[in-house]
């Protein structure tokens, strides 16, 4: 079974509407943490000790770009929950790679938020490029099981 990316987050009086749910913009923003912090995790083997990752990623002549985002809301999660969110990916392609979110309610397992990104490689000039190596063995780890 390939590797998952678990960020938890409770939820606080912030996250939530004039309902008492989450407002739908912080499920997106839980997924964007989760990513940054899930690259962060699967690329520190590969970042020298003591370079910052922006910095590593201008050494290399990488930006990565998120080319489409989206997310599908199944069931509400209130002030207090704890949610999980999972993080994997799918769709390797020579210059993107597609990145998997499952939001979960930790207290019912209920799946409460799917989501995906499908990010690109570009060099720092903005131009397309395949995918590096390093990254690429690295994130397959985190690969969906078809």
């Amino acid at each position: 079974m390939n590797k998952v990316f678990r960020h938890v987050v409770q939820v606080t009086i912030g996250d939530t509407n004039l309902e008492e749910t989450v407002y739908w913009l912080n499920y997106l923003k839980w997924f964007g943490q989760a990513r940054e912090l899930f690259m962060l995790e699967f690329m520190k083997p590969t970042i020298p000790e003591g370079v910052r990752p922006h910095e590593f990623f201008k050494a290399i002549n990488v930006s990565i770009v998120t080319v489409k985002a989206q997310m599908e809301f199944r069931r509400p999660v209130y002030f207090g929950d704890l949610v999980e969110v999972r993080i994997q990916v799918s769709d390797f392609h020579e210059s993107r790679v597609t990145v998997i979110c499952n939001i979960v309610n930790q207290k019912t397992g209920e799946l409460v938020a799917t989501g995906n990104q499908v990010l690109a490689f570009a060099n720092l000039a903005g131009k397309i490029i395949r995918m590096p190596d390093v990254i690429r063995d690295l994130a397959k780890e985190y690969e969906v099981e078809s």
